[in-house]
């Protein structure tokens, strides 16, 4: 199959999740007014089944998002910040149906923002809580979502004069003279907890981010080769292992070796040997990638998926043009992996193949190895 007939049938196949979930945002929408006009009394439905039906609906909602959109999202840098959205809104929606019985979903984007060991989004995850915190309870009181006992018995004994006679059987009655009230006494206080959280949420994760990144850093260093920076030979056998359990498709292994290093280092000094192992590690990185591998002394070993016998010659080409231009001389053995055929096989054929070339190196140069 060609690469644009395998696109077209892959967004084909996306068309169907979108749909279901452009469709359920549609619903979410419509189920949310719905309950807002039924708070209001323009329908009389009975409120606790109508916020129960409204949450299932916004839950259900949620999950359609995150799995109708998972894979369109997949390569996408905001894909976090969009769910963590969706999550703030569900939330919202949550605290200022049910009132003081929601409130702890609040905490929601910020909880799920502490998921991710990326300061960006946890800072994101906790500003989303903190509005949430902040515009529940004005919103709730506005719209006269929660029970009015609670808001009443708050404000009371914040000092406020209000009765509960007042929010339910006074037809005249200002709700919004008194957002400014439950936004002061309620909004705040909540908006200030949800902070302190934040802030010791934010002090732990940064202690044991950092406890992360050391230990990644350990690890790494415990894979790479100290003077070129190459994977080392303990990588290299992890990476044995990976393609032992599964070989890829058209695996080639080089091995390569540096021409006349141990003369070097005699007459030029190790510093010159150095520099001639990190240009030689800088080339092969800038072929072969990560899978680059530094196994002894003068010896590499790298590896090349999905490659052909042209464009391996092509890369030993470069290589060695690139450090006889330098003065530096390589030589470099590969091999396929046979169809079939074991990996310790194709790496041995490759090793052959590098002191075949070495040996042609030498003899035309007339060098007597033995001092190399």
């Amino acid at each position: 199959m060609r690469i644009d007939d395998q696109i077209s049938l892959e967004e084909n196949e996306l068309k169907p999740n979108l749909f279901v979930a452009n469709a359920m945002l549609v619903v979410l929408l419509v189920a949310v007014c719905i309950e807002v006009l039924n708070e209001l009394d323009v329908f009389h439905v009975d409120r606790p089944i109508m916020q129960i039906a409204t949450l299932a609906v916004v839950a259900s909602a949620l999950v359609v998002q995150v799995l109708g959109r998972k894979q369109s999202l997949s390569g996408f840098r905001g894909t976090k910040y969009i769910i963590l959205t969706l999550v703030t809104f569900v939330s919202l929606v949550v605290v200022v149906l049910l009132g003081q019985w929601g409130e702890l979903s609040a905490f929601l984007p910020l909880m799920l923002s502490l998921q991710y060991h990326n300061r960006a989004v946890n800072v994101f995850g906790f500003v989303a809580a903190a509005l949430v915190a902040f515009f529940s309870p004005p919103l709730t009181f506005l719209l006269g979502l929660a029970q009015t006992d609670y808001y009443v018995f708050l404000l009371q004994s914040c000092g406020v004069i209000i009765t509960d006679a007042q929010l339910t059987f006074d037809p005249n009655f200002d709700r919004l003279y008194y957002v400014g009230e439950v936004t002061k006494y309620l909004g705040i206080p909540k908006m200030l907890t949800i902070v302190a959280v934040g802030a010791i949420s934010f002090t732990i994760t940064g202690q044991h981010a950092g406890n992360i990144s050391e230990r990644t850093e350990a690890a790494k260093d415990s894979r790479t080769d100290t003077l070129t920076q190459l994977a080392n030979r303990l990588s290299y056998t992890e990476t044995l292992n990976r393609y032992a359990r599964n070989t890829p498709s058209r695996l080639f292994c080089f091995y390569a070796d540096a021409d006349g290093l141990h003369q070097m280092n005699e007459t030029k000094g190790h510093l010159a040997g150095d520099a001639f192992l990190r240009a030689c590690a800088t080339q092969l990185t800038q072929v072969f990638g990560d899978l680059s591998f530094r196994i002894g002394g003068d010896e590499f070993v790298c590896f090349a998926e999905d490659c052909t016998e042209e464009k391996a010659q092509a890369a030993v080409d470069m290589i060695q043009k690139n450090l006889q231009a330098q003065g530096y001389h390589v030589s470099i053995g590969y091999c396929g992996t046979p169809s079939g055929g074991s990996l310790e096989e194709t790496l041995n054929k490759a090793e052959e193949a590098m002191f075949a070339a070495k040996r042609a190196y030498y003899s035309q140069e007339g060098i007597d190895r033995r001092r190399h």
